[in-house]
């Protein structure tokens, strides 16, 4: 079901989870400037999710869904198109960020490269802290000169620090100098467990098969039928079967056309 040696838990979404995050980790990956429609939405978590739809269909979970999200102002609906409300889904995030720690571990509130605070990092700005999961060990991701989409990614679930980062197909953390790590979500990946396996360390930007596959189905052309196109029931004329006819035959043609038909006795 799912492609060859991609860790299942990257796809699968339960019933328990809120799927209101799921629709605005959408919009804003495909970053549209005035919302997207939700059948754009649905298109876009298909091909990027295995969803468990045995109790109903992704798009009335979708649609109901949204209306949540509208009543509780994450969501704001422009005729078709949802757009996300940048204040309340960081609320949010915060929320659900608590949920990913290992029992027992703390969320550090100090960076451990400034030494600042989410109140205030190295520019004396306001800047929320990335923390392990693991260990509580906590960074601002300008800190970590992490980009925009990939402080994104890594807010939207759990994070591991360069000491606990395990392989993401293995999940075991040995032979470190052999672990890559995706620039697109931060997650670590051994040489060896990929398929095919790299013998290469890459240079440059890297981006794992699941980053791939998400940007692959964003850029890919989707198809439009044009307004006022032939059925597929009419016959196409192609180039190859046009046959030129001498000017010859053409004034031929005309004269004949102009004689009146004889009337059979």
């Amino acid at each position: 079901r799912y492609p060859h040696k991609i860790p299942s838990q990257a796809f699968v979404r339960k019933h328990s989870a809120d799927l209101r995050m799921l629709v605005a980790a959408a919009i804003e990956t495909m970053n549209h400037p005035n919302g997207s429609k939700i059948s754009a939405i649905e298109e876009h978590i298909r091909s990027t999710h295995a969803l468990d739809l045995s109790r109903a269909d992704l798009t009335s979970q979708l649609k109901l869904a949204v209306s949540h999200g509208v009543a509780d102002g994450l969501f704001i609906k422009t005729g078709h198109l949802v757009s996300t409300s940048s204040e309340r889904l960081q609320e949010l995030r915060q929320k659900e960020n608590q949920s990913f720690f290992v029992e027992g571990v703390e969320p550090s509130p100090v960076c451990g490269f400034c030494l600042g605070t989410s109140e205030c990092n190295k520019e004396k700005l306001p800047e929320q802290l990335l923390s392990c999961v693991d260990c509580g060990n906590s960074g601002h991701p300008s800190c970590l000169k992490f980009s925009e989409d990939l402080t994104r990614q890594c807010m939207s679930e759990p994070w591991q620090c360069i000491e606990c980062k395990v392989c993401s197909f293995c999940q075991k953390s040995g032979d470190a100098d052999n672990l890559l790590f995706c620039d697109s979500c931060d997650k670590g990946y051994h040489m060896d467990c990929l398929h095919p396996p790299m013998s290469k360390m890459p240079t440059g930007f890297w981006m794992c098969c699941l980053c791939d596959r998400v940007a692959e189905s964003l850029h890919k052309p989707r198809k439009r039928k044009k307004i006022g196109a032939p059925n597929n029931n009419t016959s196409k004329s192609s180039p190859s079967s046009v046959v030129e006819t001498p000017v010859s035959d053409l004034k031929k043609s005309s004269k004949s056309a102009k004689k009146k038909p004889k009337l059979q006795k």
